[in-house]
């Protein structure tokens, strides 16, 4: 009689929360950029109910998909290999945010497949390029090694693609090594290392989720500061009014553009490192590089475990300068990281004994 009594209520309960969630559950999706989610929540709502969520949700698909499709295509424009594994995800996370029989979905379906072909293109390249690299390697051609290495690269950061670094690039560097090249070998053993690097990095979920999250982000951007503008009062520009931003907010979107900047340049190390910064510095007018924070925390979270990776490696073939090198990166994205407070406290420590202080 006891678990009788005891189940009624919870089952109860559980229909009830059902009964009256629909509304609550798809403000709470539209609050965290699901616009989707909240979407097919509204669904369940009577019409005459949420009409100014409905709006709201409405505007943040049409913005976020407008936003990923242009995002994409800017990227897929750049330089001689574009970043075309960043412009798929941006395309993903726009497919992701349509529902069915969105007006824009089949525009979205044709890039992703006209990328596709164009990625198929750079990746017969980044096959040759491998085959020419052996063949310099064999043949102890070190400047055309290197020259091979850096294009190796460049394709993989725009395509990725499962292909190691040769082997052969190692006994090169041994070989440049040997013959007393010192700056050649460090060159192809970098060169190497970051090939190897790129490898690993994979178009993930992780990465769509990212792209949808920032495009989310620009929304509630844009609204804030409609609503700011609105209290603030507007300066007229013809039909529209436009924004009179504090110099506060000037100043956080201006150091936001940088660290975008450095973001797209592929320099995320310091683009944390600024977004930081700027967010210990500046007083108010910062809420943007707070959400930013927020949208790279899983980046910077795979970034930490790399170099955590990278550091132990490097100890354990006692290379002393390369791991304090892992270890301060890592401490640049998290100063309170146990690990890598507890390895320099240790490599700060024979270096005193080495020393002899």
């Amino acid at each position: 009689m006891s678990q009788r009594r005891v189940l009624i209520p919870i089952s109860f309960l559980t229909a009830l929360g059902a009964c009256v969630g629909p509304l609550q559950r798809s403000r709470e999706a539209y609050a965290r950029g699901d616009f989707l989610a909240a979407r097919e929540l509204l669904a369940r709502v009577e019409p005459e109910e949420g009409a100014d969520l409905r709006e709201k949700v409405a505007g943040g698909i049409d913005y976020t998909v407008g936003y990923l499709l242009d995002q994409a295509a800017a990227l897929a424009r750049q330089r001689r290999y574009p970043p075309y594994r960043e412009a798929l995800a941006y395309l993903r996370a726009a497919l992701a945010v349509m529902p069915a029989g969105y007006p824009r979905r089949s525009e979205a379906q044709r890039s992703v497949e006209a990328l596709g072909t164009r990625m198929h293109a750079v990746r017969a390249e980044r096959d040759t390029l491998v085959l020419e690299l052996r063949a310099a390697a064999a043949a102890r051609d070190f400047d055309r090694a290197r020259t091979l290495l850096h294009q190796i690269l460049e394709v993989l950061r725009s395509v990725g693609g499962d292909e190691p670094a040769p082997d052969e690039v190692l006994e090169l560097a041994r070989d440049a090594l040997g013959a007393g090249l010192h700056p050649v070998a460090v060159e192809l053993v970098d060169l190497a290392d970051q090939v190897r690097r790129e490898i690993r990095v994979q178009i993930t979920d992780d990465m769509v989720e990212i792209a949808r999250v920032a495009a989310a982000l620009r929304y509630f951007n844009r609204l804030d500061a409609e609503e700011e503008d609105s209290r603030r009062g507007r300066r007229a520009r013809g039909p529209e009014a436009v924004p009179v931003p504090s110099p506060e907010e000037q100043e956080a979107r201006a150091r936001l553009r940088r660290i975008h900047a450095l973001w797209r340049a592929g320099d995320r190390l310091e683009a944390l490192r600024t977004l930081d910064d700027a967010i210990a510095e500046l007083e108010t007018g910062k809420e943007d590089l707070v959400r930013q924070r927020q949208a790279w925390q899983p980046e910077r979270e795979r970034m930490i475990a790399d170099f955590v990776e990278r550091g132990e490696m490097a100890l354990s073939r006692e290379a002393v300068d390369e791991a304090r090198t892992w270890y301060q990166r890592i401490l640049v994205l998290d100063p309170t990281h146990e690990i890598a407070r507890d390895r320099m406290r240790k490599l700060d420590k024979l270096q005193q004994l080495q020393n002899g202080d």
